[in-house]
């Protein structure tokens, strides 16, 4: 009977599989990468002046055309501002 529900408890993916694994060995997630995910950006206020005045002088371009004007990577205007 044991076998039975094992075999209908499959782990759809490795991923899981490993985590669940880790998480019963260990009873909790340990991160050895600190530099991983999405790079923080912190607030500044300079940049958000430029971004708006030159949005001012330009208000027929996009977003990609004004950070380009400023010299900032695009990305960089959604996460900032």
């Amino acid at each position: 009977m044991y076998s039975f529900l094992i075999d209908e408890c499959r782990m759809p993916n490795r991923i899981f599989q490993r985590l669940h694994r880790k998480l019963r060995e260990k009873c909790s997630f340990h991160v050895t990468r600190h530099d991983a995910g999405r790079r923080r950006v912190e607030r500044s206020p300079s940049l958000e002046k430029s971004f708006l005045n030159a949005v001012a002088d330009r208000l027929e371009s996009n977003t990609r055309a004004v950070t380009h004007h400023i010299s900032v990577n695009h990305h960089t205007v959604f996460v900032d501002l």
